[in-house]
């Protein structure tokens, strides 16, 4: 994970008014991002970046055992979603503005139907369930930084996804923090605290 500072002026970058390159020679050469510094930035690059108090992280790219736990993921809940008309799922790269100055990008995210009014097309703000999966380089980001933001920013539900041990942790927001909720392992089925009814077999996830 990278983290790169950067000034950048108040004027409005457009991606297409600017090359890829012009674009990231301009704004990497300045001290603290913008929302809108950096929501052109990742719009031009269209890969996993966030903004934290001014700062740009570049996320690492994503594996192929971490694209196939995820697709799995999206699959089976698109599934559980489409047959109860409930809500919608989004993947990353998608920003997710917790807070002002603030965006992370969750491997995976749910919005409830009652709740797609945060949903847009730049930027959305917090899902009902937020799902992560670690990676050696990102974990302490995953289990650390975003656990306690994502509580922060109120998101009810938290899926950390651990290839290494083939586990999925379920945490759901109690107070001002999360509570695990369960931890599923070969075998049995992940159970979401917040959708009654939304289980998926942990095996499926790391099928290759």
């Amino acid at each position: 994970m990278a983290i790169v500072s950067s000034p950048f002026k108040k004027e409005t970058y457009s991606p297409s008014a600017q090359s890829e390159q012009e674009l990231a020679y301009e704004l990497l050469n300045e001290p603290a991002w913008s929302e809108e510094a950096y929501l052109a930035f990742s719009e031009a690059f269209n890969r996993p970046m966030e903004l934290s108090d001014g700062r740009l992280v570049i996320l690492p790219m994503p594996s192929l055992t971490h694209q196939r736990i995820l697709k799995q993921f999206a699959f089976q809940t698109q599934q559980w979603l489409s047959e109860r008309n409930a809500g919608e799922i989004l993947f990353a790269p998608h920003p997710i503005r917790l807070w002002p100055g603030k965006y992370r990008e969750p491997d995976a995210m749910v919005w409830l139907n009652e709740h797609r009014n945060k949903m847009g097309e730049r930027e959305s703000g917090p899902p009902d369930l937020a799902v992560e999966v670690l990676s050696v380089s990102n974990e302490p980001h995953d289990i650390e930084i975003k656990f306690r933001e994502y509580a922060q920013a109120k998101i009810p539900e938290y899926w950390i996804i651990q290839p290494e041990t083939k586990t999925v942790s379920v945490y759901a927001l109690d107070g001002k923090a999360y509570r695990l909720a369960g931890r599923f392992g070969p075998g049995e089925r992940a159970k979401s605290a917040i959708l009654s009814t939304f289980d998926l077999p942990v095996d499926c996830l790391f099928a290759s």
